[in-house]
C-alpha cells in the first residue's frame, strides 16, 4: 500500500526545500498545507472603505469603524445637551405623536379678520371705542315729541271723540250729531241716490254730451263722435257699391332662361321682369315648372314675386350637368270692374 511521506532537505544554514512545491503538499507548521491557508487569507485590497457596499464577503476598514463610532458619539452629546437643556416630561415623543398633539394648533405668526355682521372674528378698534360708549341695557330709541307724534291722551269716556285742542294736541270730546242735505246746484251737500245712478250710467273718463255727437258725414271735425245712424248708412253704401264690383282674373306665364348646370351648379337669387298686363295688378303665384334636358335633376330653391319682379334660385341637385334648361312661372292678375245694371 502506498504511503505518502513528507520529506524536507535542509541546509546547514536552515533552509528548508521540499522535493514538491505544490500549494496542496506543502504543509505548514500547525499541520495545514499552504493551499489552505491561501484559500482563507485577506488581501489589503479587498477591505472595503466605505459604508455603502453590500459585499457580505470582505471586510470592513478600520477607519470607518471609527468614523461611525464617532457619529455615535456625536449623536449622544446632542441628546445628553437636548436633555439637559429643555424643559420636557423625561420621554421623547414619535413623529405621528408630536403631530397628534400640535393638530389644530395655529402657527404662532397666525391673524385673525375683524368681526363682520356676517362672519365671526376678533373685535374690531372701532367696536371697542363704540361698545364703550354704550351704557349696560341702554335703549338708544327715543319717541318724537312734537305734531304727529303725541300719543293719545288719558281720560274719555263712552261716546266722546277726540277733537282739535291745539297744534299737535287732541282732547277727548263729545260726537256732536251733525245732518247733511243732498247736494244741489248752488249748495254743497250729500249725494242722492238719483244723482249716484245718473253717475254710475256714465262711463269714467266721459267729457262729451249727446248734443256734441255729428250727425252728417261732411263735418270735419275730430274731437266730437259720428252719429250710430250714419255708420249704418256708410255701410249700406258700401254693401250697395260691393254688390256692384266685380272681379276679372286671367293667368299668364314668365319663360325664364336658367341655361346649363353643372352637378352642385345653381343661379342663386336671380331676379327677372314679370310678365305684365295692362290694367291687370298681379295677384299672386299660381304655379312653375322646369323644362329642358336634364331638368329632372334640378330644384326651385327660391321662388316669389315683388311687384314688377321674379326673384328665383334654381340649383342642380343631381349627378350629371344638365342641358339649356327654362323656369315656367305662372301669374294669376285681377282687376276690378263696375256693373252698373
Amino acid at each position: 500500500m502506498a504511503q505518502k511521506l513528507k520529506v524536507e532537505l535542509q541546509d546547514s544554514d536552515g533552509n528548508i526545500y521540499y522535493l514538491h512545491t505544490a500549494a496542496d503538499v506543502v504543509f505548514c507548521g500547525d499541520g495545514e498545507t499552504v493551499e489552505h491557508k491561501l484559500s482563507n487569507a485577506i488581501y489589503k485590497s479587498n477591505v472595503i472603505n466605505n459604508c455603502t457596499s453590500d459585499d457580505v464577503d470582505k471586510p470592513l476598514a478600520a477607519a470607518q469603524g471609527k468614523t461611525i463610532w464617532d457619529k455615535i458619539l456625536e449623536i449622544v452629546s446632542s441628546i445628553t445637551t437636548h436633555k439637559a437643556s429643555t424643559d420636557h416630561d423625561g420621554r421623547y415623543y414619535t413623529e405621528s405623536e408630536i403631530d397628534s398633539k400640535l393638530g389644530g394648533k395655529a402657527n404662532s405668526s397666525h391673524t385673525h379678520s375683524a368681526a363682520t355682521q356676517s362672519a365671526n372674528g376678533l373685535m374690531s378698534a372701532g367696536d371697542k371705542t363704540k361698545l364703550d360708549g354704550i351704557a349696560s341695557g341702554a335703549n338708544a330709541y327715543s319717541h318724537p315729541t312734537g305734531n304727529g307724534n303725541n300719543h293719545i291722551p288719558s281720560g274719555g269716556s263712552s261716546g266722546q271723540i277726540l277733537r282739535w285742542s291745539s297744534a299737535g294736541t287732541a282732547a277727548w270730546g263729545s260726537d256732536n250729531n251733525t245732518t247733511y242735505g243732498a247736494a244741489t246746484q248752488s249748495a254743497q251737500g250729500l249725494m242722492s241716490a238719483a244723482d249716484k245712478k245718473k253717475l254710475d250710467g256714465i262711463t269714467a273718463g266721459a267729457n262729451m254730451l249727446k248734443s256734441d255727437i255729428v250727425n252728417n258725414c261732411t263735418s270735419t271735425n275730430t274731437d266730437k263722435p259720428l252719429a250710430a245712424n250714419q255708420g249704418k248708412l256708410l255701410m249700406d253704401k258700401y254693401n250697395q257699391l260691393n254688390s256692384d264690383i266685380r272681379y276679372s282674373v286671367i293667368w299668364r306665364t314668365t319663360d325664364i332662361n336658367v341655361g346649363v348646370l353643372a352637378v352642385g351648379g345653381e343661379r342663386f337669387e336671380q331676379v327677372s321682369d314679370l310678365t305684365m298686363v295692362n290694367g291687370y295688378d298681379t295677384a299672386g303665384l299660381a304655379g312653375f315648372n322646369l323644362t329642358g334636358s336634364g331638368y329632372t335633376n334640378c330644384t326651385v330653391t327660391q321662388l316669389n314675386i315683388n311687384g314688377s319682379k321674379i326673384h328665383w334660385s334654381v340649383k342642380n341637385v343631381g349627378e350629371a350637368q344638365t342641358g339649356s334648361i327654362a323656369l315656367h312661372v305662372n301669374v294669376m292678375y285681377m282687376k276690378s270692374v263696375l256693373i252698373r245694371e
